[in-house]
C-alpha cells in the first residue's frame, strides 16, 4: 500500500477525532454556559420578585438622566412656574411630586405632559420610552425643594434658574446639574449655597401591594406602630387609594399619615389581670398613679433644640421626619408569677422643620401630640417600675437594624396604701435585655429614658435629644 496514502488516511482519522472532540467540548461548554445563564436568570427573577425596583446603580443612572432633563427644562419660565407651584404645595402640606403619579399631568402653559417635557429636554439616547419606563426602575422617584438653613421655596424668585441635584440613598455625595448638563459633586450632608431642586426618593408615601409589601420588599408593618396580629388596617386604605403598575404588578400609593390613622384604629389589646393594689387614698401627692385608673399613654414628645434637628437632618434633601418610640417594659403574670419583656412601637406622623421647632428666638422644640396607648392602668404588680421609651428618627428604607436595651424593673406584690404611702407587701426586681428592631435608612438614635411608677404625671422625661411626657 502507498505509504503516502496510509499517512494521509491516518491524518484524516486524526482530524476526524479532533473535530469530534472539539464538538463535544463546545457542546459541553454551551451546556455549562446555558446552565449558568439559567442560574443568573433565576437569581435575577428572585431579586426582582423581592425588591421589584432597579439596582442602586440603575437608580443612580435614572436620577442622573432625569435631573439633567429637568435642569434643561427649567430654562422655560412657564415650566419654572409650574414647578414653583408644586414646590410651594409641598412646603405647606405633605404633598409630594411623585413621577409615577404625575408623569401624565398636562401642563396647560406648555401644551405637554410632564413626561413629554422631560423627554423633549433629554439627550438623543434617552427618549420618551426611556422616561415612560422610569417607574419600573425607580418607582418612588420624586421632585422636591429642600428647606435649607438660609433658603427654601418661599424665598425662591421664579426668575432665578435653579440647579438640580440627583440624590441616591446611601451616597455621601451627589451631582448637581446646571441647564447645560454640567455637574459638580456636592456632599449630601451640606446644604447647597443656592436654591436647588432635588430628584430623590419620596419621603411621605409608600407603594404597597395588596399583601402589604412595598416595592422595596419591606412589609408596611415594619414602618408602622404596633398592632394586634389579626388586624390588617392597611386594607381599607389601599381600597381608597390610587393604584399603579410597576413591572407588571399592581401597587397602591398611600401616604404615611393615612396609614398611621388606619393603624390607630387597631388599639393594642391588654388584659387587666388584677385589681388595683388598694382603694385610692384621699391624699395622692406622693404617688399619683396609685390614685388614677386611666390607660397609660405616651402623651407627647419634642426634640430639644436646633442641635438635635441638625443631627436628624442628615441629608440636605430631607424635609420630613418620622420618629419611632419603642416602649420597653417588664411584665409579670400575677397568677403564675413568671416575668417577661413587653414591647410596643410608637410611630409619629410626618413632621417638618416648622412643626418641630419654634425659632422666634433661639430655636427650641415644640411638643407634638402622640396620644399613644401603652397599656391599661399601670398596676405595679403587673408592669414593673420603671419602663423605658427608646427613641430614633427613621427614614423609610429596607435595612433592619437591631439594638439591645437592658432594663431592670421592680414589682410591688401585695400591701396597703394609706395617704399615698404603701405599707406591707413584697418588692421583687427583675432584669432583662430586650431586643428592638427598626427598618429604615440613616437611622438616628436619640436615646432612652426611664419612667418610674411614682413619677409625677406628665413629668418631662429627657433623653438628651428628646423630651417626652406620659400620663
Amino acid at each position: 500500500m502507498n505509504k503516502l496514502f496510509v499517512k494521509n488516511k491516518f491524518n484524516l482519522l486524526l482530524c476526524g477525532l479532533l473535530f469530534t472532540l472539539m464538538g463535544f467540548l463546545i457542546a459541553c461548554q454551551k451546556e455549562e454556559s446555558t446552565t449558568q445563564n439559567s442560574k443568573e436568570e433565576i437569581s435575577a427573577l428572585v431579586q426582582q420578585s423581592t425588591n421589584q425596583i432597579g439596582s442602586t446603580d440603575e437608580i443612580r443612572e435614572v436620577r442622573s438622566v432625569f435631573a439633567k432633563a429637568l435642569a434643561k427644562a427649567m430654562t422655560n419660565s412657564d415650566f419654572r412656574l409650574y414647578i414653583h407651584g408644586k414646590m410651594e404645595q409641598r412646603f405647606f402640606s405633605d404633598y409630594e411630586l411623585l413621577f409615577i403619579a404625575e408623569q401624565n399631568t398636562y401642563i396647560q402653559a406648555l401644551g405637554q405632559t410632564l413626561l413629554q417635557v422631560l423627554a423633549a429636554n433629554s439627550d438623543n439616547i434617552h427618549d420618551y420610552d426611556y422616561f415612560k419606563n422610569i417607574p419600573n426602575i425607580d418607582p418612588m422617584l420624586s421632585i422636591s425643594m429642600p428647606e435649607a438653613d438660609n433658603w427654601d421655596v418661599t424665598t425662591w424668585d421664579v426668575g432665578f434658574l435653579p440647579k438640580v441635584a440627583a440624590v441616591t440613598e446611601g451616597d455621601t455625595e451627589c451631582p448637581i446639574y446646571d441647564e447645560s448638563a454640567n455637574s459638580a459633586q456636592h456632599p449630601v450632608s451640606d446644604d447647597p449655597s443656592e436654591h436647588t431642586i432635588v430628584v430623590s426618593s419620596a419621603e411621605t408615601f409608600y407603594l404597597i401591594n395588596s399583601n402589604g409589601f412595598g416595592v422595596n420588599g419591606v412589609h408596611i408593618d415594619d414602618n408602622m406602630p404596633s398592632k394586634p396580629s389579626n388586624c390588617t388596617p392597611y386594607v381599607n386604605t389601599l381600597n381608597s387609594s390610587n393604584s399603579y403598575n410597576v413591572d407588571d404588578k399592581i401597587f397602591h400609593l398611600v401616604s404615611h399619615n393615612a396609614l398611621i390613622a388606619a393603624y390607630s384604629s387597631c388599639p393594642i389589646p391588654t388584659t387587666i389581670t388584677d385589681p388595683p393594689i388598694a382603694t385610692p387614698p384621699d391624699n395622692c401627692s406622693i404617688c399619683p398613679r396609685r390614685c388614677e385608673t386611666e390607660d397609660e399613654l405616651l402623651v407627647d414628645f419634642k426634640i430639644n433644640n436646633w442641635g438635635v434637628f441638625k443631627n436628624i437632618k442628615n441629608q440636605f434633601n430631607e424635609t420630613r421626619f418620622v420618629f419611632h418610640g419603642d416602649w420597653v417594659s417588664v411584665r409579670r403574670d400575677v397568677f403564675s408569677g413568671s416575668t417577661g419583656s413587653n414591647t410596643l412601637k410608637f410611630v409619629s406622623l410626618t413632621q417638618s422643620k416648622s412643626s418641630l421647632l419654634n425659632c422666634s428666638g433661639t430655636c427650641q422644640g415644640k411638643f407634638i401630640s402622640a396620644n399613644f396607648r401603652l397599656w391599661t392602668d399601670w398596676k405595679e404588680d403587673e408592669i414593673g417600675s420603671p419602663y423605658k421609651i427608646d427613641w430614633a428618627e427613621v427614614d423609610a428604607g429596607e435595612t433592619t437594624t437591631s439594638i439591645s436595651i437592658p432594663i431592670a424593673a421592680g414589682f410591688l406584690i401585695g400591701g396597703n396604701t394609706t395617704g399615698g404611702t404603701v405599707t406591707g407587701g413584697v418588692t421583687t426586681s427583675v432584669g432583662v435585655t430586650v431586643g428592638v428592631s427598626r427598618t429604615g435608612e440613616k437611622i438616628v438614635l436619640l436615646g432612652n429614658q426611664n419612667v418610674f411608677f411614682c413619677d409625677p404625671l406628665l413629668m418631662p422625661n429627657n433623653t438628651g435629644s428628646i423630651t417626652f411626657r406620659c400620663n
